[in-house]
């Protein structure tokens, strides 16, 4: 169907799919969402309009004012360089991008920082961004990485909690009307370090 959410769509085929092979078989989380069949890739350099419009789209889940979105556009743009140089890997969904997420390599086995990651808002709650998260935690621990460090939005804290995340402190980070406004840093064990909450 033209236009339908790919999450939906990806529902729907595999309901009625007659080969249901224990590959494409539905599961479910804990909490009862549907983990629908999901491609992780590398990202391309020319998909960078893409994957801003996912950052855009997930920051504005949040209930933010249309200014403050404004003012985050530049954080929120992704490039071909920053692609090229960056390890950004996205989740499809029927061929449709609906999530990424980029580290940063550094020198430091200690951690390397979480700099993206962005679900679109219909597919939260779907386990694409636990999907990704996984997925990051992966490649990190491949490198002899420990951590994963993320400078968290606010709202995000709760899902990387139950990722097993663990603030470490905080930083100020006050908006017009939210004078007391801080963000989350976190620090997520890679397998390395045996995370058994990503599995």
């Amino acid at each position: 169907m033209r236009g339908e959410n790919p999450c939906v769509a990806a529902t729907r085929k595999k309901r009625y799919a007659k080969n249901r092979t224990a590959k494409s078989e539905r599961r479910q989380q804990p909490d009862g969402a549907l983990i629908v069949p999901m491609k992780i890739r590398r990202g391309l350099e020319c998909e960078a309009p893409i994957l801003t419009t996912v950052a855009h789209q997930a920051k504005a889940h949040w209930p933010y004012t249309v200014t403050q979105l404004e003012a985050w556009r530049e954080d929120l743009t992704v490039t071909g360089t920053y692609l090229a140089r960056s390890f950004t890997y996205v989740a499809e969904l029927n061929g449709v991008i609906t999530g990424f997420y980029s580290l940063c390599a550094t020198d430091s086995v200690s951690g390397w920082p979480l700099e993206h990651l962005w679900v679109v808002p219909d597919c939260m709650g779907r386990g694409v961004g636990r999907a990704l998260l996984r997925h990051a935690a992966g490649l990190a621990a491949g490198q002899g990485v420990e951590n994963l460090t993320i400078d968290a939005e606010p709202y995000a804290e709760p899902f990387y909690i139950a990722c097993g995340a663990q603030r470490i402190g905080v930083v100020a980070a006050p908006l017009e009307g939210e004078p007391l406004r801080q963000r989350p840093q976190m620090l997520l064990a890679t397998y390395s370090t045996g995370n058994s909450k990503l599995t």
